[in-house]
């Protein structure tokens, strides 16, 4: 999140102020200082005309290599700035723990990554500044040089006064374009590095896939997945159409971990994963899912058991509908969460700890629910050892390896 902040109010910003009328306005001058150069070619000395493209050319070296210097302190300044939004999301997401001892230890994080983020805004202000003085001056160069080839010419009898004023009256024609080209490749060179990394990302293949509508096979192979200094081992599970997998094991062990990799939102393991005797290298957004920390949406009941209503609301609770959903109590989000899954007909559905906040009552008639659905089912199961004979699966995550405790086999 907080590098999203970051890039949507810098980044994006710079291509719009910093890129996109600076590239304009060069090709604009370039095509000025076209003009002008065959007009002096033909009224007044081509050798006029030749002196001010190769002192421009020679000048404009400058602010390019200001600019590439300005891009260094503004990546780092940016690079700060992103670690300073991920320094308050830290601090709010922990405000529960502030008290009147805490305070200014909170106080004390956030103004030592504001100062060094002003530190390092500062150093990119001097260096824009110095690229202003500095591009100035390659100008003058460029008015130095040509009249010291006009003194000479009007010394040696080359050229005539009324050619020395005609050309003395186009430098000042030629000043603005040159300013605007000097101006405009320093921008252009300071914000490259903003250009290929937005090339990068719109480059990207999309990560939305479309949801999977059915299936029969879901095998793991030789999945091995870091978690510090241990690991989880997945030598060989396969989920079939319709199975309910119940996931047992010790707080730590490793389940969401393994809910992570099936539900596609953690990609760094190794091994194989095939749908359908296929190899897939992302599951993220081919089945359903109810996360720990499930999200409720700003929204209606409607919207949040509809996704806004992309399908059909077949299951809802038309008690909770009038009650923000944001108000409802963890229990009742719960419930909304299993219809909005139910709504979605996905194949698989894949919940870590999707009851933890019912009652043993509520969570007898939820699991009924759930193990009543005709879609696969995975779910993380912690109390009522009685229900696991319910489950086709039972996979145990023990010493970091998941072990098939039950199998029922089904016959096509």
């Amino acid at each position: 999140m907080a590098e999203y902040i970051s890039y949507q109010s810098n980044d994006l910003d710079s291509l719009e102020k910093d890129y996109l009328p600076p590239l304009m306005s060069f090709i604009k001058q370039i095509l000025r200082i076209l003009i002008y150069t065959v007009v002096i070619s033909r009224t007044i000395n081509p050798l006029v005309a030749l002196i001010l493209l190769v002192s421009t050319a020679v000048s404009i070296q400058i602010p390019k290599i200001v600019g590439k210097l300005t891009a260094q302190h503004r990546q780092v300044y940016l690079e700060k700035q992103g670690n300073y939004y991920r320094t308050l999301e830290d601090l709010l997401k922990g405000h529960h723990l502030v008290n009147q001892v805490t305070l200014s230890g909170f106080q004390d994080q956030q103004r030592n990554a504001l100062n060094t983020l002003q530190d390092k805004y500062l150093g990119y202000g001097l260096t824009k500044i110095m690229g202003i003085l500095l591009t100035g001056l390659s100008f003058e160069f460029i008015s130095i040089v040509l009249f010291a080839y006009l003194a000479y010419s009007l010394a040696t009898q080359q050229l005539g006064i009324p050619e020395v004023v005609a050309s003395f009256g186009y430098i000042t024609a030629f000043s603005e374009p040159i300013q605007e080209i000097l101006y405009d490749l320093q921008m252009l060179e300071s914000v490259k590095p903003v250009v290929q990394s937005f090339q990068a990302i719109v480059s990207r293949p999309s990560a939305v896939q479309a949801p999977q509508m059915s299936f029969e096979s879901l095998m793991l192979n030789h999945i091995t997945k870091r978690l510090g200094e241990s690991s989880l081992t997945i030598p060989h599970v396969e989920i079939r159409k319709g199975d309910k997998i119940a996931l047992i094991g010790e707080n730590g062990s490793g389940k969401s971990s393994l809910l992570n990799i099936l539900n596609g939102t953690d990609r760094d393991f190794q091994g194989e994963i095939l749908l359908d005797h296929l190899p897939v290298h992302q599951l993220w957004g081919k089945f359903g899912m109810i996360l720990q920390q499930e999200h409720t949406f700003i929204s209606s009941y409607e919207n949040n058991v509809t996704i806004f209503k992309t399908f059909e609301a077949n299951f809802r609770d038309e008690k909770f509908e009038k009650i923000p959903p944001q108000s409802l109590s963890g229990g009742q989000q719960q419930h909304m969460y299993l219809n909005r899954e139910k709504n979605r007909h996905s194949p698989l559905i894949i919940m870590d700890e999707p009851f933890s906040a019912l009652d043993a009552s509520q969570f007898q008639k939820e699991l009924d629910k759930v193990l009543s659905l005709s879609s696969a089912v995975v779910l993380t199961l912690h109390r009522q050892e009685e229900m696991l004979s319910r489950f086709d699966q039972i996979w145990e995550i023990k010493d970091g390896e998941l072990v098939v405790v039950k199998r029922v086999l089904k016959h096509d």
